[in-house]
């Protein structure tokens, strides 16, 4: 048998998972059929979407393989229409239609779908009665035409397949494809049966250790991988002894089956005890969470291969005595922590388990995804060293089921059984998208540092804020809660007046969760009445971070030596580093790769813009190049340093006058304004002659690679809708200045992704600086 599914523990780095994503299942839920549903709320549907789709995403950004019941059920429907037709009428029948009129009618509404996904969503959803056309029902009348309501439903709908964990579960090399509690529920399974056994993917693949036409009840939340020869299996509300029987029998005749143990755990029949994995989930190699409530009643009973020659039906079965924790450590053969809900508070541990606090999915060894609303339980995780990814759960939660319930591991990997504590390639796992995975060799902890100029910052610690505002762009994009640093207050010190910077810093603020208050330049007495120091530590006191956008560098030094909070400079004279980040995050949306990219920086390099370019090109192995006069040319001591630099990192740093040679295959021609904010209005005329010859126009982006894109950092004058524009037009006949209108508007210039990414890049700096743990 091929390894297509391969699940041997809890805790084994997980590769690829089955999902489902709620869908209009959940929009059929009535008060009246909740009970008949085994659903104890009604979710509202756009929500659970997005915090289930927040869900998908950080699976995705861990490298996890993410795969939809719905997408899969699709491509098995689209193998022909003998198997489309076997499960349409596979699906009327257990879907309880035995009217031989509606059972042709609501098949030949099923084969209506052309589109094969929305045929299965369909069948997830339920079918009403006012769903077949009238004229069509009123060919044959009968008493059932006549008495039942249109709003009636001949399909139920299934509004519990997102708890994708119950229908079958993985175990080893193989399957256990479940016969369900109730009918409403054992119709989900029918999509494992046809993946399973139609799926090229799967075909003839795998190992079915149960059959979902087996007479016993069993559901996947009982069923925990313990170790490839230990698994642990519920006696519940929902799983039945026989089933577990002939479970083991199964297992143990099958000659590819590792397992040769099962443990029994006969939990108490309650709705808050509905499933094993509500009871007690692995989350490391020697640490379990666990309701405790559970504690006193618990019987458990290992079940091994009979002692009778031959038969298939013997079976060694013992109590075996113990408390949970000494039972999991004989089993595993290590020391365990149990680890108790809302740490065993009675009332906390009651209401955080009613909202699946120990329902954990464990994506890695000491890495864990799970509900945002049980804060008490997450924070003692933390304690304990365990990574806790927090999700949304306002409306998910509704369905009584957490983040293991809602996924089906397909593959991980295998564990190091050598390892007895904890796998301490954790510290790689970072939070990106898939595609952009970066498994760092260090773990990176920036909290507490400031963000004065990126020469204080490594490549690699640059690599984990580009990472991480690609996240938090996503999360933005995607209207993913992300307010992690809630309580918080921050302080923006403004000197010099801004539209991106203190937009940018507001909004990451407010989307964080945190408090901002904005000081422009007339309300603050820095400088004037109070000194930096003085201002430093009163702030300090006040407020969890800084920002200063002003003058000279040596200020936001200074607030940052004494105020003992983060500080982060929104630009000085010298250095303009939230900046650069939009800047090579651009750079890189668009190249894939910031590795070799060719940037030039026309006109004056000597101001905080072209300086910081330079700095962080050389950091990140980029080839900078300034081309203007000489005399604009930057400082001498900082281009060595960053020349050192570049040689570190395969980049390289140049001067040129002439731009043809400078624009010459190109990546990224950027541009600034001519005078910097602050420099007094008679410095005009000077500059206009200086750096005319510089002016981006389209035979500049002509000359570069035919990719080239166009940067600047904004404002720009590059037409007559600005008062500077319209004077500098009066004085000096110029109707644009640095960049032509012609290339501002083209599709080559990407100044609007840039000034968009300062507040995503701006955000991972204040996230990164401020956060009170590591994950």
């Amino acid at each position: 048998m091929d390894n297509v599914i391969n699940v041997k523990s809890e805790i084994g780095t997980l590769k690829k998972v089955l999902l489902h994503r709620p869908g209009n299942e959940l929009l059929n839920l009535t008060p009246d059929t909740l009970s008949r549903l085994l659903f104890d709320d009604i979710p509202f549907l756009p929500e659970a979407q997005k915090e289930h789709d927040e869900f998908a995403h950080i699976l995705k950004e861990n490298g996890i393989e993410v795969v939809y019941l719905e997408d899969l059920m699709a491509e098995v429907l689209e193998l022909g229409d003998d198997i489309e037709n076997k499960f349409i009428r596979q699906f009327i029948f257990e879907a309880g239609i035995r009217t031989p009129k509606y059972k042709e009618l609501v098949f030949d509404y099923l084969k209506s779908f052309v589109n094969k996904k929305e045929l299965v969503l369909k069948t997830m959803e339920g079918i009403k009665i006012e769903e077949i056309p009238r004229k069509k029902r009123e060919v044959e009348k009968s008493l059932v035409d006549l008495v039942s309501d249109e709003s009636e439903f001949l399909a139920d709908p299934m509004p519990n397949l997102y708890f994708t964990r119950d229908p079958f579960a993985s175990a080893g090399n193989g399957v256990i494809l479940n016969k369900m509690y109730s009918v409403t529920r054992n119709r989900e399974t029918i999509y494992a049966e046809y993946i399973f056994n139609y799926h090229p993917e799967y075909k003839g693949k795998i190992n079915k250790y149960y059959d979902r036409y087996l007479p016993y009840h069993i559901e996947g939340g009982d069923v925990l991988n313990l170790s490839n020869h230990v698994l642990a299996v519920g006696i519940s509300q929902r799983t039945e002894s026989g089933a577990i029987d002939e479970l083991a029998k199964n297992m143990f005749r099958n000659p590819d089956c590792e397992i040769d143990t099962i443990l029994a755990f006969n939990i108490p029949e309650s709705r808050a005890f509905m499933h094993l994995d509500t009871v007690f989930t692995q989350i490391d190699y020697d640490k379990f969470t666990f309701h405790p409530g559970i504690m006193d009643t618990l019987e458990v009973f290992e079940i091994t291969e009979g002692d009778i020659p031959d038969s298939d039906e013997d079976l060694n079965v013992k109590k075996v005595e113990g408390s949970l924790e000494e039972i999991l450590e004989r089993y595993l053969g290590r020391k365990v922590t149990l680890i108790p809900c809302a740490g065993g508070e009675r009332i906390s541990s009651e209401r955080e388990q009613w909202n699946d606090g120990t329902n954990t999915l464990c994506i890695a060894p000491g890495v864990v995804v799970v509900y945002d609303r049980n804060n008490i339980t997450n924070n003692i995780l933390r304690e304990h060293g365990i990574k806790v990814l927090e999700m949304s759960s306002a409306e998910l939660s509704r369905g009584r089921g957490g983040p293991r319930c809602m996924s089906m591991p397909l593959v991980r990997e295998d564990l190091d059984t050598s390892n007895n504590n904890k796998n301490e390639g954790n510290e790689n796992i970072y939070f990106t998208k898939g595609e952009d995975v970066k498994k760092v060799n260090d773990k990176i902890d920036l909290r507490g540092r400031n963000f004065l100029t990126l020469l204080d910052y490594t490549p690699l610690e640059i690599r984990y804020l580009l990472d991480l505002a690609k996240d938090l762009k996503n999360k933005k994009h995607n209207d993913i809660p992300h307010r992690y640093l809630n309580n918080k207050n921050i302080v923006l010190l403004f000197e010099k007046t801004s539209t991106r910077t203190r937009c940018a810093f507001e909004v990451a603020g407010l989307d964080l969760g945190m408090g901002v208050t904005y000081l422009d330049p007339g309300s603050s007495q820095m400088g004037k009445k109070e000194s930096i120091e003085d201002t430093a530590r009163v702030l300090g006191r006040m407020y969890d971070g800084i920002e200063y956008r002003g003058y000279d560098q040596s200020i936001v030094e200074e607030l940052a030596r004494c105020a003992g909070v983060p500080v982060w400079n929104g630009l000085t004279t010298q250095f303009h580093p939230t900046q650069m980040l939009a800047d090579v995050m651009t750079v890189e949306e668009n190249f894939g790769h910031l590795d070799g990219i060719k940037l030039v920086f026309m006109g004056d390099a000597r101001n905080n813009v072209a300086n910081s370019l330079m700095v962080v090109c050389a950091k990140m192995g980029m080839h900078f190049v300034t081309c203007g006069p000489k005399e604009l040319w930057p400082d001498k001591e900082l281009v060595n340093k960053c020349k050192e630099i570049a040689k570190e990192t395969n980049g390289s740093i140049e001067m040129t006058e002439d731009v043809m040679e400078a624009s010459r295959g190109a990546d990224v021609i950027y541009t600034d304004v001519w005078v910097s904010m602050g420099e007094p209005d008679d410095v005009w005329a000077d500059r206009i002659k200086l750096l005319s010859p510089y002016q981006v126009n389209m035979k500049v982006m002509d000359n570069a690679n035919p990719n080239a894109i166009f940067l600047h950092c904004l404002p720009s004058f590059h037409d007559l809708n600005t008062t500077i524009g319209k004077d500098i037009n009066e004085k000096f006949g110029l109707k644009e200045m640095e960049v032509t209108d012609e290339v501002f508007t083209s599709s080559k210039s990407k100044v609007f992704d840039e000034a968009e990414n300062r507040l995503h890049t701006i955000k991972a700096v204040v996230y990164a600086t401020m956060r009170e743990d590591n994950e």
